[in-house]
C-alpha cells in the first residue's frame, strides 16, 4: 500500500483480475453460435451419407459411384480447405463465416435439386471448402471474441461441435435420414431438398419424423393434396396411408389405414400411380351388408416398385410395374398352362380376397412379385397408361371371353352388356378377325364407342325382342359365339337364346347366380357349349401389351371419367346411375 496525496492506492498488480477469473466467465453467445454452425455442418454429412443409396436411386447410378460423393468431399477438406482457410483470414471474419455458409447452402441445395452427377461432385467439393473456410475461421472468431485468456476455452466448446457431429449426430440423423427417405418416397416432385438439410422439413414429412422408424419394412405413400394428414398408429409407431373401403351397400369410404409392409421374402411394395374402379365392384356396392363390411377395394392397378422382399430376383426399387387382379406364382402347372387364376401356390389369391390389400389406395403389398407383376417399357405418366392399366383386367379378360370362345375370321360374335368389359370384348373379337360382331346395349355413347372398336351392329333392345333381332340379322341361326359380360340370369337367358346350335356361351360376367338352364333344352339338345370363367390376364399381358406400345389398339377410352381417392366414393355412384363407363383413378 502507498498513499499520495493522502489517498490510498493499491498496487498495480492489485488491481489486475486474475486470469483463473477470467476464464471461469460465461463465454459470449457468438461462441455457442460457431460452435452450433460446425456442429449442424457436421450432422449434414452424416445425412448425405447415410442417405447415398436414395441419391443413387433418385440419380439411376450405382450406391459404388454416388460413394465419390463422400470422398470428393474428403478431397476438399484436405487439398482445399487449408489454403482456402487462409485466404479467408485475410477477409473481415463476418463475412467470411457469412459466405462460408452461404456456399455450404448453395452446395447442398445443387445436390438436393441436381439430376447432373458432375455438377453434384462439383456442388460437394464446393462444400468442402465452405465446411474447411467456416471451420478454420469460427476457431479464429471464437478465440478473438474471448481473448487469450479463455481462448482455450472457446477453442475447445468450437471443436466440441465438430465431435458432437461425429459421435451424436450421426446417430441422432440415422432416426431423420430414414424419416426423410419415408417422405421422399412419398412421390412429391422433387422431394430431396430434405434429404440434406439438417433444420426442419417440409410439413408434409414431420409425421414421419415424430416417429421411429417401423422395425418392419414399410411402404409410406402419402397423397399430396390438402386433405390428408399423415398421423402416426398409436401404439406401435407404424405411419398410414390413404385407401377405399366399402362398409355396405353406397357406402363407400376413403380412410387412413395402415401403410402394407414386407411380410414374406417374394413380396413387393408397389406404390401406386394409377388404379379404377371395376364393374365387378359395383355388385358389392349394391348389396352387401353392413355386417360383411369394411373391405379394402380395388384389384386394378399400375405403381413403382418402392422395396422388394429378399427372394424377389426380377423386379427393382423404380420398376412401374402392372399388377393383374389374381396373384400368381408363374411357375405352378397351371400358371404354365395359362391358366394363373387357377395358381396352386398356396399365396395365390385374388386382390378381393387379401383382407389388408386393395388397388384402390396409395400402397399395396404384393404377394408373389415375380411371378404377378410385369415391368412396363414407359414412365408413369406416360400418355398410355389407361390402355396399359387395362392389362390388369378388363381387356384382358374381353380377350379372354373372345378366346375362350373361338373367335376367329370365321366366326359371327355377339356382345352382351355395354361396359368396359363387353366394350372391350368388342374390340378383342375385332383384332381376332371376326366376321360380324353385334353389340347388346343401349347407352349410345358405349355403343359409339363400340363401333369404334369394331362392332358391326348395334341392338338396343333385350329379352325376347333383343334375341328376334340378333337372329334375324344372322339369317335366322343366331351367331356362333356369345360373349356374356354381364353376370344376371337375363343377360344368361339371352345368350342362350341368341347362341347358334353348335357355339359357345363364353361368361367373363361375374356370375350372380349359381343355378342356370343347362339341360336338354337350352344347352345339350343344340350341342351349346359353355365357356369363360375369371380371365387368367396374366397370361394375355405379354402378347397384348405390345400392339398398345404401337398405338394398333387403344383400350383406355373405355375410361370416361378421371379422380383422385377423395373423388373414389362419388366415382361408384357415377358408375352404378351408368354416368360414367369406367373411372380412373389416380391417387
Amino acid at each position: 500500500m502507498s498513499t499520495r496525496g493522502g489517498t490510498l492506492h493499491a498496487p498495480a498488480e492489485a488491481r489486475t483480475e486474475r486470469p483463473h477469473q477470467t476464464s471461469r466467465a460465461r463465454l459470449p453467445l457468438v461462441v455457442y453460435v460457431l460452435a452450433l454452425g460446425t456442429f449442424l455442418m457436421g450432422t449434414t454429412e452424416f445425412v448425405v451419407a447415410g442417405l447415398l443409396p436414395e441419391i443413387a436411386g433418385d440419380l439411376q447410378v450405382s450406391v459404388a459411384r454416388t460413394g465419390l460423393m463422400i470422398t470428393v468431399f474428403a478431397v476438399g477438406m484436405i487439398v482445399g480447405a487449408p489454403p482456402m482457410a487462409m485466404l479467408t483470414l485475410r477477409l473481415p471474419k463476418r463475412l467470411t463465416l457469412m459466405l462460408a455458409l452461404g456456399v455450404f447452402a448453395a452446395g447442398h441445395v445443387i445436390v438436393a435439386r441436381g439430376s447432373d452427377f458432375t455438377l453434384l461432385l462439383a456442388a460437394r467439393f464446393l462444400t468442402a471448402i465452405a465446411t474447411g473456410a467456416f471451420w478454420a475461421v469460427a476457431n479464429v472468431a471464437a478465440a478473438y471474441a474471448v481473448g487469450p485468456a479463455a481462448s482455450s476455452r472457446a477453442l475447445g466448446l468450437v471443436g466440441a461441435g465438430a465431435m458432437l457431429a461425429n459421435v451424436v449426430g450421426r446417430q441422432m440423423l440415422k432416426r431423420y435420414a430414414n424419416a426423410v427417405i419415408d417422405g421422399i418416397k412419398n412421390g412429391y416432385p422433387k422431394p430431396r431438398i430434405s434429404r440434406v438439410l439438417p433444420w426442419p422439413m417440409p410439413p408434409r414429412y414431420t409425421a414421419c419424423c415424430k416417429s421411429a422408424r417401423p422395425s418392419a419394412r414399410s411402404c409410406s405413400r402419402r397423397a399430396p393434396d390438402s386433405h390428408h394428414n399423415p398421423t402416426a398408429l398409436p401404439g406401435n409407431g407404424a405411419s398410414l396411408m390413404r385407401a377405399t373401403l366399402l362398409y355396405g351397400a353406397g357406402d363407400v369410404r376413403v380412410e387412413n389405414v395402415p401403410d402394407p409392409v414386407i411380410k414374406h421374402p417374394t413380396d413387393a411394395l408397389v406404390r401406386i400411380t394409377a388404379s379404377c374402379v371395376c364393374g365387378s365392384d359395383l355388385w358389392p356396392y349394391a348389396s352387401m351388408k353392413p355386417e360383411d363390411g369394411p373391405a379394402r377395394m380395388g384389384h386394378e392397378f399400375i405403381g413403382v416398385v418402392e422395396e422388394t422382399g429378399s427372394e424377389v430376383t426380377t423386379l427393382k426399387r423404380g420398376d412401374l410395374v402392372v399388377a393383374p387382379f389374381a396373384i400368381s406364382d408363374n411357375t405352378c402347372a397351371f400358371c404354365i398352362e395359362g391358366l394363373h387364376t387357377s395358381c396352386a401356390h398356396a399365396q395365390a389369391n385374388f386382390w378381393d380376397g387379401e383382407a389388408e390389400e386393395g388397388g384402390q389406395a396409395e400402397a399395396v403389398r404384393v404377394p408373389l412379385a415375380d411371378g404377378t407383376l410385369v415391368k412396363l417399357p414407359v414412365a408413369p405418366d406416360s400418355a398410355l397408361i389407361p390402355s396399359l392399366l387395362t392389362l390388369s383386367d378388363v381387356l384382358g379378360t374381353g380377350h379372354h371371353a373372345a378366346v375362350a370362345g373361338g373367335v376367329n375370321e370365321r366366326t359371327r360374335v355377339t356382345v352382351i352388356g355395354d361396359g368396359a368389359v363387353g366394350l372391350l370384348g368388342v374390340l378383342s373379337a375385332k383384332r381376332l378377325g371376326a366376321e360380324q360382331i353385334v353389340l347388346m346395349g343401349r347407352h349410345q355413347a358405349r355403343t359409339d364407342l363400340g363401333r369404334e372398336f369394331g362392332a358391326t351392329d348395334v341392338i338396343s333392345a333385350r329379352g325376347d325382342e333383343g334375341i328376334a333381332q340378333v337372329r334375324e340379322l344372322t339369317g335366322g341361326h343366331g351367331t356362333h359365339v356369345v360373349l356374356e359380360c354381364v353376370g344376371n340370369m337375363p343377360a344368361y337367358q339371352q345368350a342362350t337364346g341368341i347362341v347358334r346350335p353348335g357355339g359357345v356361351i363364353s361368361r367373363v360376367g361375374v356370375p350372380q347366380y349359381e343355378e342356370a338352364p343347362i339341360g336338354f333344352g337350352s344347352l345339350f339338345r343344340h350341342n351349346i357349349r359353355l365357356a369363360g370363367g375369371p380371365a387368367p390376364v396374366r397370361a394375355y399381358i405379354e402378347e397384348l401389351m405390345p400392339d398398345i406400345l404401337n398405338g394398333t389398339i387403344e383400350p383406355g377410352k373405355v375410361f370416361d371419367a378421371s379422380t383422385n381417392l377423395d373423388g373414389v366414393p362419388a366415382g361408384y355412384q357415377d358408375m352404378a346411375d351408368r354416368t360414367s363407363l369406367k373411372v380412373l383413378v389416380k391417387p
